[in-house]
């Protein structure tokens, strides 16, 4: 859990977009996410949990350590990356259940 802030940079945020938190099991580069939290016109500064209920595959277990990437897309889509879509995501990996885990989107995709 942590918050969720727009970086300095970052401007000309649609409204409508979707902000997608992302989590992934530390150590691995690719494939599905091990969980998704997908949050409608979000407003900022922005607290946030991801848990066992945003798992994306049904009885996988949400425990160890993970990377959090967050996106802010502009269509609502999260197979797609168009321009004006914008992420942030923590630094390093953090264990399931870290408290203060803030977040910046800082970056233009």
């Amino acid at each position: 859990s942590g918050k969720i802030t727009l970086g300095a940079k970052v401007k000309g945020m649609n409204s409508k977009a979707t902000l997608f938190i992302i989590a992934r099991a530390a150590g691995m580069g690719g494939g599905p996410p091990l969980a998704v939290k997908k949050i409608d016109q979000p407003v900022f500064p922005l607290s946030y949990v991801i848990g066992a209920e945003n798992v994306m595959m049904q009885g996988t277990p949400f425990t160890g350590k993970i990377n959090l990437t967050v996106r802010l897309d502009n269509d609502g889509n999260p197979t797609t990356r168009t321009p004006g879509d914008l992420m942030g995501h923590y630094r390093e990996p953090v264990e399931i259940g870290a408290k203060n885990v803030d977040i910046v989107i800082d970056q233009a995709l």
